[in-house]
């Protein structure tokens, strides 16, 4: 009799355990990345340099990433778009910046303002990375860009970020 009460506690603690990792497995397996542009996309519209902070030195970057959200996924509710961008310099010396945006509609323009970056002559790379969930499931965008910012203004202090 005492056999048979062990092996119904071990059965039950494995049947209890069973319960709990189950759902949490399955849970994990439905929220995967995608890239569905069909859900949204984005894209670069402009990138420059200018002196957006007003300190008297062209070394700031501004760019506009032009986003679209498909209605049909979009509901009306605001979007938490969570961004990843860098800015690579031609010495690629790399500035990264992380951060999330509250979208409150189906298709708008971002604008960022990267102050004291342009530091030397020569190509910048842009590299833009945005994801959002909608029901669980993680949809991610990635664009670029190229632009030659002809300056050799000194930097006129420590890179950051206005948007």
């Amino acid at each position: 009799m005492k056999k048979t009460n062990k092996n119904f506690l071990k059965i039950t603690i494995l049947l209890f355990f069973t319960l709990i990792i189950v759902p949490t497995t399955v849970l994990q397996i439905h929220a995967y990345d995608t890239r569905i542009p069909d859900v949204y996309d984005m894209s670069f519209i402009h990138a420059e340099y200018l002196d957006a902070d007003e300190d008297g030195s062209e070394d700031d970057t501004r760019f506009l990433v032009y986003v679209f959200f498909n209605p049909l996924y979009f509901d009306g509710s605001l979007i938490h778009l969570d961004c990843y961008f860098e800015i690579i310099l031609p010495s690629n010396t790399t500035y990264a910046y992380k951060g999330y945006i509250r979208l409150p509609s189906e298709s708008c323009i971002i604008q960022f303002d990267v102050y004291n970056t342009v530091t030397e002559p020569g190509w910048y790379t842009i590299n833009f990375e945005s994801s959002v969930k909608i029901k669980m499931i993680k949809y991610t965008c990635f664009c670029t860009t190229i632009f030659d910012p002809p300056t050799e203004a000194p930097g006129g202090g420590g890179p950051t970020i206005g948007f």
